[in-house]
């Protein structure tokens, strides 16, 4: 910065660059300074060796007038200097110092290259956050709002790993809205209400990040389900009971035992499916009239079931011989696996597969159906009508009925809550339905067997050993 030269007239012209620009002409002697008609105040001073931009400056607030050089000629562009010089002009009306419009420009370009790092790494992080990465960690959360304790985890993990297993790569933060609708409706051409369940299954992803910042919006916010679903009215009629669990005590094992067992209790196969010895146990419960009695049952404790709720079910001397008659598995310990229908070749875990187990037993059924109708066997003709699994839990519930049992005992039975639960008659109903819901499951377990001639035989002792007499939750006492 220098105090202005008065002395030697000043030339204004249209500055103009490059070698035969103006910036280079030549000037009579005395001459320091040529003034540039197009930026007032941006001259170009003129030295013996060199040539340099310069813009002079009124600082509001301050006496005289400053000349601020910007640089040689030769080696800044002319169009550079007269952008600096409005720059600074504008600056000194504002009362701000060349030092001080130099710092803040300093402070302004690293927050640009701050910021632009910023969203470089950012850029970067949602190329290596994949959506197989974000719903496993979803799946693995377990406080509010994530996944980590829902009961349906082998079911939403089976999902994962087979029906979205083209998404696995893909950075979560590129699938887009048309992407997830798309794969939705594909997927409802071969089954409504699959496709259903795995959209619900992509929102909850979904807005599971959001929530986690780590995707700025939700594309799958809003889209709709792809098919409609109806209330299924199937189950099983006496004689398809008959041929379901006659095929079922044919294909290898625990497929069919699984499927037994899941209608004989009346519960759901991923509960079935992770049945542990060490929840076998003794239940203890009060009657109507308060008398104590205890019975065999599988105590599934609420992180498995649905509802998220301990529950109690009572089984009958068919469900014990099923469960005693599963053959026992050794870890390399050459200890027995605690889930009782694990499979050989994998670990401790409850058994994948359930689809290949139904076609296997949808299979069986068909060579029952075509061997006593006296004919070659068709899969498309002999079969039982359009049944699921699912419909296994229904069938027990609907035999419980024509058997006379009420509703009370029938929710009981399958950890349903009957009514509604927030109704001030539903918070102060405590009798739990234990008897009855024993006396029911042994009715139903007396009628398959009068169905079936399935055989009871006795359950070991043993199979009951891992567990103390009584256990009754705090949370069940309270419901």
């Amino acid at each position: 910065m220098t105090s202005l030269d008065p002395s030697a007239s000043a030339p204004k012209i249209l500055l103009t660059a490059g070698p035969r620009g103006t910036i280079h002409m030549k000037v009579p002697p005395g001459v320091r300074r040529i003034r540039d008609s197009l930026t007032p105040g941006l001259d170009i001073l003129i030295g013996k060796t060199k040539r340099t931009y310069a813009v002079k400056l009124r600082v509001k607030g301050r006496p005289g007038q400053l000349v601020v050089r910007l640089g040689d000629v030769d080696q800044m562009d002319l169009k550079d200097a007269r952008l600096q010089a409005r720059a600074a002009i504008d600056d000194a009306r504002r009362g701000i110092l060349p030092e001080q419009a130099s710092e803040r420009r300093e402070q302004a370009r690293r927050a640009e290259a701050a910021a632009a790092r910023k969203a470089e790494l950012e850029a970067e992080r949602a190329q290596s956050v994949t959506f197989k990465s974000v719903a496993d960690d979803y799946l693995a959360d377990k406080l509010p709002g994530g996944g980590g304790r829902l009961a349906s985890q082998p079911e939403l993990k089976r999902k994962l790993e087979k029906e979205l297993k083209g998404w696995h790569k893909r950075p979560i933060a590129e699938i887009t809205r048309a992407e997830i609708k798309t794969l939705a409706r594909t997927k409802a051409k071969a089954s409504e209400t699959s496709a259903n369940r795995l959209l619900s299954f992509i929102k909850r992803v979904f807005a599971w990040a959001e929530d986690q910042d780590i995707i700025d919006d939700n594309p799958a916010l809003g889209v709709k389900k792809p098919g409609a679903e109806a209330e299924r009215m199937r189950y099983l009629e006496d004689d398809e009971i008959r041929l379901f669990w006659k095929a079922a005590d044919t294909i290898p094992e625990p497929a069919g035992r699984l499927f037994q067992l899941c209608l004989v209790t009346g519960q759901r196969r991923v509960e079935v499916g992770g049945l542990r010895r060490s929840e076998l146990g003794e239940f203890r419960f009060k009657d109507r009239e308060g008398k104590a009695s205890s019975v065999k049952a599988w105590l599934l404790p609420a992180g498995r079931t649905k509802r998220r709720r301990d529950h109690a079910v009572p089984l009958s001397p068919l469900a014990q011989a099923i469960i005693a008659g599963v053959p026992a598995l050794k870890s390399e310990q050459g200890e027995v696996t605690d889930h009782v229908f694990a499979t050989a070749g994998h670990r401790d875990q409850a058994p994948s597969g359930w689809s290949k187990f139904k076609r296997a037993l949808d299979e069986a059924i068909g060579r029952l159906i075509a061997e006593e109708a006296g004919e070659d066997f068709d899969a498309a003709r002999h079969r039982l009508a359009d049944w699921h699994i699912h419909d296994l839990r229904a069938t027990c519930a609907t035999h419980l009925d024509m058997e006379e049992v009420d509703s009370q005992t029938i929710s009981r039975i399958l950890n349903h809550a009957e009514g509604d639960s927030k109704s001030i008659t539903k918070r102060y109903k405590r009798y739990a339905y234990d008897r009855e819901a024993s006396e029911a499951l042994n009715l139903w377990a007396e009628k398959l067997e009068r169905l079936t001639q399935a055989r009871r035989d006795t359950a070991p002792p043993s199979l009951f050993a891992f567990n103390d007499p009584v256990r009754v939750s705090a949370q069940r006492q309270a419901a």
